[in-house]
């Protein structure tokens, strides 16, 4: 792996956020790669955790019965969704070449797991944007990092910045509540972070994706959405994600975006609008029978479409001219046919 995220003027950096959504279940985590691929996207995420870092263990020890199938507490039902070494070799080994494979390390432990996995980047998630012995040790590596700034201050911002000084950094702008409320989520926060000077994404959490392709716009170039293969299944972050349809769909809507802002700002008339613009373009015509050698007035002239006669900039020039024939009804005017 380089140093340098393979990102593509010409297209969205999108991430593709397998995260815990393959349930623990290997055959799962392939199955959401393929679709992943099928999408277009440019990297599949993954999450590594040490549980017993997760929390405090009255935390870890509590009981938890949202996911049965899962587990009886908290401990049990995270540590089942961690993958082996095993797993994530051959995960990785499948993406080689296919797509960009990139995993979020939520402490030291799990980093150290990951560093003979040839990974594409690294992803920082908001929860330990903060965590500077994490950050640290991450800058050491002198891989790419992406890291989202939710539930962060300016000056955290400015520190994690610091602190990532010696490798290529994503920053993703992000609003940690899942599904983000359409109501919180403030684009212009897109726009703020490229002051920075580093790459800016957004990760979005809403439950669709009205707001990736706008984030798009606004100068976005890393889009991170969480992806499902069915959004009723068991678990954290199924419900928040987007079905197989639904990636397809979004990853195209950010690249359309994408590459219409490449096109030059020169208001021109388009190849694909001659049609139109032959059909529907408005035109001066005769508003009524006129006999030669009338002195044309106002009432005397229609403004319709298709263009056949003179554009409506004409219009005031034509009041008081000569016709040189006789003219029907919405005859078109012309220069052939007035003493213009």
């Amino acid at each position: 792996m380089g140093n340098v995220l393979r990102v593509s003027k010409d297209s969205v950096y999108f991430i593709s956020e397998i995260g815990l959504n393959h349930n623990g279940d290997f055959f799962l985590a392939k199955n959401l790669i393929d679709i992943s691929i099928t999408a277009k996207a440019s990297a599949v995420k993954f999450q590594k955790r040490d549980v017993n870092r997760m929390f405090i263990n009255s935390i870890l020890n509590q009981p938890f019965d949202r996911f049965p199938a899962l587990g009886t507490t908290v401990r049990e039902v995270r540590q089942s969704l961690e993958l082996s070494k095993e797993v994530y070799t051959e995960l990785r080994n499948y993406c080689r070449d296919k797509i960009d494979f990139i995993v979020t390390p939520f402490d030291i432990p799990s980093l150290e797991f990951l560093d003979d996995l040839d990974l594409d980047a690294f992803k920082i998630a908001s929860h330990n944007n903060t965590d500077i012995p994490l950050l640290k040790e991450l800058n050491l590596r002198g891989k790419p990092v992406i890291v989202s700034v939710g539930m962060c201050s300016r000056n955290e911002v400015e520190r994690l910045i610091n602190t990532l000084k010696d490798v290529e950094l994503t920053l993703l702008y992000c609003v940690s509540s899942y599904p983000v409320n359409s109501d919180d989520v403030n684009l212009n926060m897109i726009q703020w972070l490229k002051h920075y000077g580093c790459r800016v994404g957004y990760s979005d959490h809403e439950d669709g994706f009205m707001f990736a392709p706008v984030a798009v716009a606004l100068g976005a170039e890393v889009i991170e959405k969480h992806i499902t293969l069915d959004k009723n299944m068991k678990g954290f972050d199924h419900h928040m994600s987007l079905d197989p349809t639904q990636l397809i769909q979004c990853v195209r809507s950010v690249n359309l975006v994408k590459s219409s802002l490449l096109k030059p700002a020169d208001k021109q008339l388009q190849p694909c609008e001659i049609h139109m613009f032959d059909n529907r373009r408005y035109s001066i015509y005769a508003a009524c029978d006129i006999k030669c050698g009338t002195k044309l007035q106002k009432e005397m002239l229609a403004v319709k479409a298709p263009l056949k006669g003179l554009t409506p900039r004409f219009f005031e020039k034509l009041i008081g001219v000569e016709t040189l024939y006789d003219l029907k009804e919405d005859d078109p005017i012309t220069f052939g046919v007035v003493n213009l």
